[in-house]
């Protein structure tokens, strides 16, 4: 074999690797992007099933009752901070439709204590609102728990339900803590959501209700 046949079957050899090597980049480059097409659509799929889940868990009535602790711990009402107002005293106008909400005695005030109930309360059993907040809070620990994996597109998740999220944590961060800790060791991927500020300032999110 001639130097120059040698030079040729050299080239082709190095040609050929090349070609092999660049095909192999692509197919990587290929499979990657296909990949993260597939997990970026396990993230949608899963963020609408989280929704779902909680529109399964979670009934209007319950949603109501949130908007009834919502209202009646903001501004207009008398609550104190860590508060609600679960029954108004004055005139004994009852606080419906808090279901151990009871008229005062004829002529008599209520005190401030008996007006005002923790939000410690809706997560303890016999709950005025029957544990609709509480199993709010069940399902944003999963949520949280599934963001903080990444399996799930939380802003479209905190679109959708930012609003209770945001309310039902501020209350739980206003429970003292007891000889246990934290009340947040109940929920704690939820809790850690917050901390790890996970959740961006500046995402929109659906509004489910206004004070007035």
């Amino acid at each position: 074999m001639t130097g120059e046949e040698s030079a040729v079957l050299e080239y082709v050899a190095e040609t050929r690797l090349w070609l092999t090597l660049g095909l192999a980049t692509a197919g990587a480059i290929l499979a990657y992007r296909t990949y993260r097409a597939g997990a970026r659509q396990r993230r949608l799929e899963n963020s609408f099933k989280m929704i779902d889940l909680f529109g399964r868990v979670v009934s209007n009535r319950d949603l109501e009752l949130w908007g009834l602790v919502f209202e009646r711990s903001g501004e207009p009402a008398p609550a104190k901070r860590g508060h609600f107002v679960e029954r108004f005293g004055g005139e004994g106008e009852r606080c419906e439709p808090f279901r151990r909400s009871v008229l005062p005695p004829e002529g008599e005030v209520l005190h401030e204590d008996e007006v005002n109930t923790p939000f410690s309360d809706l997560f303890s059993e016999g709950a005025p609102d029957d544990g609709a907040v509480e199993r709010m809070a069940e399902v944003f620990d999963l949520i949280g728990y599934e963001a903080l994996e990444g399996t799930l597109d939380l802003r479209i998740v905190y679109f959708e339900l930012g609003q209770l999220m945001d309310t039902v944590h501020s209350w739980l961060e206003t429970i003292p803590e007891d000889e246990a800790g934290s009340f947040f060791r109940h929920f704690p991927s939820f809790h850690k959501l917050y901390t790890s500020r996970r959740i961006d300032a500046s995402w929109t999110r659906r509004t489910h209700a206004h004070i007035e």
